[in-house]
């Protein structure tokens, strides 16, 4: 980690210090087409992010691209594709290929809102899988922190198939959810939020969030001047409930403080001073009084702030894009 990097933490370089002290931060992101989540850019200085992206052309294709990347304090590709019980599987390679899926779509569904090329199949191929837990321990993965799954339908297939991982270190998950099933026995949000509840996970809020309309014609004279969409799809933040972490007092401290980060690279500025207030979070604070770290989280909730109106601003830019059919998605 070079000195440059670990100086500061959204401009706060005493919770820089206190990210040192907790690196480094075990992250892992399932379905990492076109490269791991920005999430952590915040937090790369500190961040070893190991990528499962199954389709060997895409991942020979990121791992060429990242070869040189100084962003993050280490990160590598994997050619693995998860499962809940390993072994072989058929893989549904769509028209859109960031839409394959082991699971069947539902042409129907995809015809209804427009979405085709996230449905028609191209062709199918047999695969080999892995679960989650026997991925970890290959990779020696044990000590993860956060995890973000983007899987086509399979995120609570392969939730499943890291039960260990999950009950021990993993502090923060993002995971694709589903409220309009386009594919065969596609788990919907609410079963990936009762199967994390057990593990004391709880939900904080849609990282993005998507609707789909009935109708996306190009054609302007076609198009309803507005119109929202049937929420389709978004991704979730979960995050471990403070009194579900466990292990001795030490480390107790420690995942305390890296959930809080994590909440803050997040936005989650209040989660993060709620957690670092506790009593059990001070043994890594380094006597901080309360009041100064009040005042470095405020420096950091500043740069959330700056960086939250920033997106704001890119999200108006490209819907105005797709509006006149300089974009669609």
């Amino acid at each position: 980690m070079s000195q440059k990097q670990a100086r500061t933490l959204l401009g706060s370089s005493v919770l820089g210090g206190l990210l040192e002290q907790v690196a480094p931060l075990g992250c892992l992101d399932i379905g990492a087409r076109r490269g791991p989540t920005p999430d952590l850019l915040p937090l790369a200085a500190a961040s070893e992010v190991t990528c499962f992206e199954p389709d060997p052309e895409e991942c020979a294709e990121l791992t060429r691209r990242f070869a040189n990347d100084a962003t993050w304090r280490g990160i590598r590709f994997l050619p693995e594709a998860l499962s809940e019980e390993g072994g072989p599987r058929r893989l549904h390679l769509t028209r859109s290929r960031g839409a394959s899926t082991l699971l069947e779509p539902i042409l129907e569904i995809g015809q209804r809102f427009s979405r085709e090329k996230y449905v028609w199949v191209d062709q199918t191929i047999d695969i080999e899988t892995t679960t989650l837990d026997e991925a970890a321990a290959r990779y020696r993965l044990e000590d993860t922190v956060f995890v973000k799954i983007d899987v086509e339908g399979l995120e609570l297939e392969i939730l499943r198939s890291g039960a260990s991982l999950l009950a021990s270190s993993v502090q923060a998950i993002r995971c694709e959810v589903s409220f309009l099933p386009i594919r065969r026995e596609q788990p919907t949000y609410s079963d990936i939020q009762e199967f994390l509840d057990g593990f004391g996970f709880r939900p904080m809020g849609f990282c993005e969030l998507h609707e789909w309309r009935r109708r996306r014609s190009k054609a302007r004279a076609e198009r309803l001047s507005f119109s929202r969409g049937q929420i389709a799809h978004g991704d979730m933040l979960f995050l471990r409930d403070p009194e579900a972490i466990e292990g001795a007092d030490g480390q107790r401290a420690r995942r305390l403080v890296q959930n809080a980060l994590l909440a803050l690279s997040h936005d989650y500025a209040d989660h993060a001073q709620a957690l670092l207030h506790l009593p059990e979070a001070q043994p890594m604070l380094n006597g901080l009084s309360p009041a100064s770290l009040d005042a470095e989280l405020e420096i950091a909730a500043r740069a959330l702030s700056r960086r939250s109106r920033a997106r704001a601003w890119s999200r108006r830019a490209r819907r105005a894009r797709r509006w006149v059919g300089l974009g669609d998605r």
